[in-house]
């Protein structure tokens, strides 16, 4: 049986009017999910 490796990562800073959606785009291109916390 193959397992899956997960990773997960944080961002301490935002949200940012350049930056915020950048992140976004980059999430949807690889299409990996995410949780934010405000």
């Amino acid at each position: 049986m193959e397992s899956k490796k997960y990773i997960a990562l944080t961002f301490d800073d935002g949200p940012d009017p350049v930056n915020t959606a950048a992140v976004l785009d980059v999430l949807e291109k690889y299409h990996a999910r995410a949780s934010f916390f405000l």
